[in-house]
């Protein structure tokens, strides 16, 4: 077993790696060019902890919820947050039911056809 000082050790030399990894996630546009690296390393690593320490003085619950699954839909709202919109190509139109049928006549005169009830007349 390591002692108290050995782990401190480890854990500081491990924690510049969230802070790259999102400082890179911001430059290659993976995440919102305006976020801030530091305070989403905080968000993380504080919500992180908080979890482990509630989680741990409940005594390790075996067969209850893991740490991973408390852990999981919470970087998921924060990842969800802080990434780009990917912009899917073309143009999102959104109509209320009356419009779609002066649309629908719209089209129709532009393209010169006829509907299928001046067909039937």
């Amino acid at each position: 077993m390591q002692k108290p000082r050995a782990q401190i050790s480890e854990v500081s030399v491990m924690w510049p790696c969230p802070l790259d990894c999102i400082k890179e996630g911001i430059a290659d546009g993976t995440f919102k060019k305006d976020a801030n690296p530091y305070l989403i390393r905080s968000m993380l690593m504080g919500t992180i902890e908080h979890l482990f320490i509630h989680w741990h003085m409940q005594g390790k619950p075996q067969g209850k919820t893991s740490i991973i699954d408390m852990l999981n839909p919470f970087i998921e709202i924060v990842l969800d947050g802080i990434r780009t919109k990917k912009e899917i190509p073309g143009t999102t139109l959104y109509l209320k039911l009356e419009d779609v049928n002066v649309l629908g006549k719209l089209i129709q005169k532009k393209e010169g056809g006829t509907s299928s009830k001046d067909k039937n007349k």
